[in-house]
């Protein structure tokens, strides 16, 4: 969660254009690198889930963990479904 709100902050002051508008999900409306600076617990708990429900898209490449968390941020923030 640290890394995820330094990511965020440190682009915000960088590279400000990054800040870009979350289009769909949860976080639909909300800025990209504001969402990353206000994540929670949760919500790095839900994309935790959500990389391991999918190891397919994440297997065998080194990413660090703010890209991947910002890329599925943009791209709804998909959970996974309890039942």
């Amino acid at each position: 969660m640290a890394d995820v709100h330094f990511t965020g902050d440190y682009f915000l002051k960088e590279n400000p254009a990054m800040n870009a508008p979350i289009k769909s999900g949860a976080y639909s409306g909300k800025l990209l690198l504001n969402a990353m600076m206000a994540c929670t617990q949760q919500d790095v708990s839900d994309f935790l889930e959500y990389m391991i429900a999918r190891p397919v898209l994440y297997a065998g490449h080194e990413w660090k963990v703010a890209e991947i968390f910002a890329t599925w941020l943009t791209e709804g923030a998909p959970t996974v479904v309890k039942k």
